[in-house]
């Protein structure tokens, strides 16, 4: 695809089309009038609640089948307040053809391998244009991938506020 960006991170590259992790001006601005349009409001809250966010997980494993289930998954965030659940959309990737592959490494099968470890993505669900996602956060694990998208998340809103601030679009 001509427009994809891959960005590394500890375990994966995670593909955005489009440039959807990066959070242009013009983006900034699309956003912002989709906010206001929808009364939207940026309140103290739309950063760091959990419940603010949309989180999905991707299974690499030799040991699994292809399929997708919805399940929920806990954690302790101390950062914003202790316990929080997330529903997960989960898709479990077979991987054991890749053993069969010449250039695979036993180190690719191995736990936290390329072909047997865990992603998570996590993004603020009102922080998006059409279905490209300004704070869409990749990571080893659920709580990574939430802080994540919360940062970028924080990142992002002053430069919304401008936005609304710029154009008189406020909900």
């Amino acid at each position: 695809m001509k427009n994809q960006i891959r960005e590394k991170t500890s375990s994966t590259f995670y593909s955005s089309i489009n440039n959807c992790t990066v959070d242009s001006s013009k983006k900034i601005a699309q956003v912002s009038r989709r906010l206001a349009s929808a009364n939207v409001a940026i309140t103290s809250t739309f950063c760091s609640e959990p419940a603010q966010y949309e989180c999905y997980r991707r299974v690499f494993s030799p040991k699994t089948r292809n399929t997708k289930t919805t399940e929920q998954e806990c954690g302790e965030l101390p950062e914003l307040g202790g316990r929080f659940c997330m529903k997960l959309s989960t898709q479990y990737f077979d991987t054991s053809e890749a053993a069969r592959l010449p250039e695979t490494s036993s180190q690719d099968l191995e736990m936290g391998g390329e072909f047997n470890r865990t992603e998570y993505v996590c993004h603020q669900r009102e922080l998006k244009d059409g279905d490209l996602f300004l704070t869409a956060s990749p990571g080893d694990q659920l709580k990574e991938s939430l802080l994540a998208a919360i940062a970028r998340c924080q990142s992002v809103v002053p430069r919304l506020s401008a936005a609304q601030t710029q154009t008189g679009e406020t909900p």
